[in-house]
């Protein structure tokens, strides 16, 4: 996990925004079959297809949505507006 949430930034130095989320208590969710099925179910408010997989992930999980992404808050899903 720790190589595909390590982004790197100029100077090609490891970026460490993963180390930051664990340091915060945020772990990475990982995308499972219900997730992705769910995503049919939802109302088409939002085309883009990854968003609608991060709001299936938070209905099934229970779990807000950390986004500036105001197309989000038509969906039943508590928003953390970053």
């Amino acid at each position: 996990m720790k190589n595909f949430f390590t982004n790197t930034i100029r100077g090609g130095k490891p970026s460490t925004t993963y180390h930051r989320y664990l340091n915060h208590g945020i772990t990475p969710l990982s995308i499972e079959h219900a997730h992705v099925l769910n995503t049919v179910h939802l109302p088409q408010y939002h085309p883009d297809p990854f968003d609608r997989l991060i709001i299936s992930q938070a209905i099934i999980e229970n779990t807000p949505v950390l986004t500036s992404n105001e197309a989000f808050a038509k969906y039943d899903v508590e928003i953390i507006k970053t």
